[in-house]
């Protein structure tokens, strides 16, 4: 071999040796765990029903099965400080009186105008005093009695008292101010008044914002 092709011969060995790629160590991959974008399923809380007040309790019924002291229409009923019951017979013009224990006492009222009758009694309280008050819807006034029916004196009518025209409908003594209130329906109003039967005032108005009524009922 000559000196030229023993130099080219060794050039090209040079070349492919410096052009050769090193070969680099490969490390395996890791194998990563998934990661889950599903949301966990939350536990269904166990809800326990509160149970109800004892003073909401059922206690008892009673009805006139016998039809001795029938009712026809009761509309309002009342304790007095003795216990017993006042209901408002609404068209059998009267009002009746029970014990504690459920017992039929006695009535008081017939159809015909007050004071002693009734054209349609609607609603009825009790003082702290015993004495009862009745509403009589249409013959619209409010009547003072005894806690044995005997008539006292009127403390509303709605024909005479000022700013208080128009048909009513609740009535209620606080035992706290000592004043009864009338639920004037008709005028969107509660009237006020002394348990003599003096008028005090009148509020409310007609309307569906605090303060305001759209036809009270009650008391």
């Amino acid at each position: 071999m000559n000196a030229r092709a023993f130099l080219t011969l060794l050039l090209a060995s040079t070349l492919a040796v410096g052009c050769a790629k090193p070969t680099l160590p490969v490390s395996p991959l890791a194998t990563s765990t998934p990661v889950s974008t599903s949301t966990p399923p939350t536990a269904t809380p166990t809800v326990t029903p509160t149970p109800l007040p004892r003073e909401i309790e059922y206690l008892t019924q009673w009805r006139d099965d016998a039809k001795v002291h029938l009712f026809d229409h009761p509309r309002g009923i009342a304790v007095g400080p003795s216990g017993n019951l006042y209901i408002t017979d609404f068209t059998n013009y009267n009002v009746k009186v029970f014990s504690p224990s459920e017992e039929f006492l006695f009535a008081w009222g017939s159809h015909g105008p007050s004071p002693g009758g009734f054209q349609n009694p609607i609603a009825v309280d009790a003082d702290q005093a015993g004495n009862i008050y009745v509403l009589d819807y249409a013959n619209g006034v409010v009547d003072k009695f005894d806690e044995r029916g005997r008539f006292i004196r009127r403390i509303y009518s709605s024909a005479v008292e000022p700013g208080c025209p128009g048909s009513a409908q609740g009535v209620g003594v606080s035992s706290q101010s000592g004043f009864l209130y009338v639920a004037d329906t008709h005028n969107n109003r509660i009237c006020v008044f002394t348990l003599d039967g003096d008028f005090i005032r009148a509020f409310g108005g007609a309307g569906r914002g605090n303060g305001q009524f759209a036809s009270p009922t009650d008391v």
